[in-house]
């Protein structure tokens, strides 16, 4: 099956330029088996930067993954570390993401760097514009055939002209909205995953449905994280972008966010109750029309609960919007500065991006691979991305729409103070 998830090329969205979407293909047109390999090189990709063969293949790697037996180890050691075994090639030290920043910090200031890290919240643009990443320019090409269909991520993460993160997987709609299909039948409601795949699934019928189950259940219309933050996906926008030049700019007070917040603020504080996630007591108990969730916490309600039958559906679009937006989770690892062997990191990355596209077309056909490949188009969303207090700001404004309380949302300028020092930087 040929995927069918958009993404938004990120240089057009930055600089507000009309959005250019293309299609993904398929793993087995765009690399070869782990077992096929170049006639011209020993990688099993196109070797179009022969720098990347580390001087050596032992790597070091600071963060909260256990890498030991993942398919990006395995091409890497088959690749490169042959004669070394898995944990030869590759030692961990654990740490985890909330101490991560500091740790690293640490070994970065007494010349101790690990060869590679996990990307955190806050990687970009906060650590890279304190000088926390190699720039891996040299190293990876964008327009190999593992890359091309990331080269907008790529460039969205680049920061100063330097790329630093190239992400070894972009999952459309990382959170999404669950319902229960009986109770929506018995309710007479129309079926949002049927409305979905005929391309009517809008924020009117989202409004009807959780209208008509709280009249009948009573509850809450829809509860869960980040509430505020997917409708912003799902209208095109993001929280922060980038200027021609490649400053930051920050839409919080843009015409498209604010048009978000009055919808939130009138349709959903209003007349439909919404909380942030409490467990799956309520959507179990049918005191919640919708519950905003990701994979891990879908996994676990459907083991929970799994006498029912639960519908899957990414946030709404706007009535006036023939797209279905959504929020775009990157993930992968970084190289720290001062790393003795970038080029061996580099190396592992690219094998991390290899053995994940080839595991995508596995996925297909699961009920989220099905939403996900339903001509989404996906929009980077990286809302918290500063320092704490900074965080912290950014939580308050985007959750001040939710409020019950008739306050204006918070103010904008210690946000902005941010941004401006990191454009002083760039």
């Amino acid at each position: 099956m040929k995927k069918r998830i958009v993404l938004l090329a990120a240089a057009a969205l930055l600089c507000g330029c009309s959005s250019i979407s293309y299609k993904s293909e398929t793993s087995s047109n765009l690399s070869p088996s782990l077992d096929e390999e170049s006639s011209d090189s020993s990688l099993p990709f196109d070797d179009y930067y022969p720098e990347i063969k580390p001087d050596t293949p032992v790597l070091t790697y600071l963060g909260r993954r256990d890498l030991q037996g993942s398919d990006a180890l395995a091409l890497y050691k088959k690749t490169f570390a042959a004669d070394y075994t898995e944990a030869e090639t590759l030692t961990r030290e654990y740490c985890s993401e909330y101490r991560l920043s500091d740790a690293l910090s640490e070994k970065i200031s007494s010349d101790n760097s690990p060869d590679l890290t996990d990307k955190l919240a806050n990687s970009y643009p906060y650590l890279m514009s304190k000088n926390y990443y190699e720039d891996l320019t040299k190293y990876l090409d964008r327009s190999a055939p593992q890359w091309e269909e990331y080269a907008p991520y790529i460039d969205f993460y680049s920061y100063g002209g330097n790329h630093f993160f190239y992400p070894e997987t972009v999952t459309a709609a990382p959170r999404f909205l669950v319902y229960c299909k009986e109770r929506f039948s018995t309710l007479g409601i129309s079926d949002p995953e049927k409305l979905f795949y005929e391309n009517k699934w809008t924020r009117s019928e989202f409004i009807s449905a959780a209208k008509t189950f709280c009249g009948a259940m009573g509850g809450v219309g829809v509860y869960g994280d980040f509430i505020t933050d997917g409708f912003i996906s799902a209208a095109g926008e993001t929280v922060f972008s980038k200027s021609e030049n490649g400053q930051l700019v920050c839409n919080l007070n843009g015409a498209k966010i604010t048009e978000v917040f009055d919808f939130l603020k009138n349709e959903l504080s209003g007349s439909l109750l919404t909380e942030n996630f409490t467990g799956y007591d309520k959507i179990i108990n049918g005191r919640a029309a919708f519950l905003l969730i990701d994979d891990e916490g879908y996994e676990e309600l459907l083991k929970i609960d799994s006498g029912k039958t639960y519908g899957v559906v990414p946030i709404p679009r706007s009535d006036e919007s023939e797209i279905y937006y959504t929020a775009a989770s990157c993930d992968g690892f970084l190289v720290p500065k001062g790393a003795k062997n970038v080029k061996g990191a580099a190396g592992f990355i690219n094998c991390g991006r290899i053995a994940a596209r080839q595991k995508e077309g596995e996925l297909s056909e699961s009920v989220l691979g099905k939403m996900r490949e339903n001509t989404l188009t996906a929009v980077p969303e990286e809302n918290y991305c500063f320092d704490k207090d900074t965080n912290a700001a950014i939580a308050a404004y985007l959750g001040s729409p939710l409020s019950r309380e008739e306050e204006p949302p918070a103010d904008t300028s210690a946000i902005e103070k941010t941004i401006a020092e990191i454009n002083s930087l760039n």
